[in-house]
């Protein structure tokens, strides 16, 4: 069951409020942090020169461009994280990415003024939202599900996105953090990142 929205905006600070913490029932119910808020343990740049590093509690980028994805691979799983990017920015969370690309991995977009893919689709599989997102310069929240090829999209506690994936079918593959995709060099930080295995 994916997390509802008052669930994870409940749970996203942690104990006493301390950003990139789990609570004593998340971690019963399985859910890992994938970063530990001070360092990029468990990370690897994948590709070009981002200028991936931690700042103020949130895995941040300024310049360069490419991919920072963990060490770990996962098949189905739940993933919670907060995004903060400036209107400038297209980045993205990516799922399942054997290698860095569009076509071996799945990218769930985070770019408002994005023309077909906004942020909330997932890029070149799914593009038709409810409404187009403004989330530019405030922190948001993505609360993902990938079951199989049945993949959830909810955007600060709403479904955006709910489809059965028929183009790309991946099936495992690491979690990434996209840094300067094409048509926006701008600022994003990350944080409270979650993964549940399925």
């Amino acid at each position: 069951m994916v997390t509802s929205g008052a669930a994870l905006a409940a749970s996203q600070a942690g104990p006493g409020g301390a950003p990139n913490t789990l609570t004593a029932a998340e971690t019963a119910a399985g859910w890992t942090l994938l970063f530990d808020g001070q360092t990029l343990s468990g990370w690897s740049r994948a590709n070009r020169d981002a200028d991936w590093h931690v700042n103020q509690g949130a895995i941040t980028y300024t310049t360069g461009g490419g991919l920072l994805w963990t060490d770990q691979e996962y098949g189905d799983f739940e993933l919670t994280l907060d995004f903060l990017a400036a209107a400038d920015a297209n980045t993205g969370v990516f799922l399942r990415c054997s290698e860095p690309g569009p076509k071996t991995c799945y990218e769930v977009n985070i770019f408002d003024a994005h023309e077909t893919d906004p942020t909330g689709s997932i890029f070149g599989v799914h593009s038709v939202l409810p409404k187009r997102p403004a989330t530019a310069g405030t922190w948001n929240s993505y609360a993902i599900t990938a079951s199989g090829n049945h993949l959830v999209i909810r955007l600060n506690g709403e479904v955006v996105t709910d489809i059965r994936d028929t183009t790309l079918n991946l099936v495992r593959g690491r979690i990434g953090l996209q840094a300067g995709g094409p048509g926006g060099p701008g600022v994003a930080r990350f944080r409270n990142l979650k993964v549940r295995p399925l």
